[in-house]
């Protein structure tokens, strides 16, 4: 398994495996993509990785803080690339 995708996935404490299997399917090849393409990602598909419980109308996570840490990765990886 690509390192980086196991790195984020044990900072992120989600499978290793599903957020792979998300790289795939979004189109990335899991071995050239980058920290940035791999966050936006979970970001994406954060109902179905993180844990949480979710309805109709909203999505309850049982950790929101991961979510932020998240969000703010992603915005300072921006910030730094920009």
């Amino acid at each position: 398994m690509n390192k980086l995708i196991k790195n984020i996935a044990q900072d992120y404490s989600i499978n290793p495996k599903a957020l792979k299997r998300f790289v795939k399917e979004s189109g990335l090849k899991p071995k050239e993509v980058k920290r940035l393409q791999v966050l936006e990602v979970l970001l994406f598909n954060s109902s179905d990785l993180f844990y949480c419980r979710a309805d109709d109308f909203a999505i309850e996570y049982f950790d929101f803080s991961l979510v932020m840490k998240l969000i703010t990765e992603i915005e300072d990886i921006k910030k730094t690339v920009l």
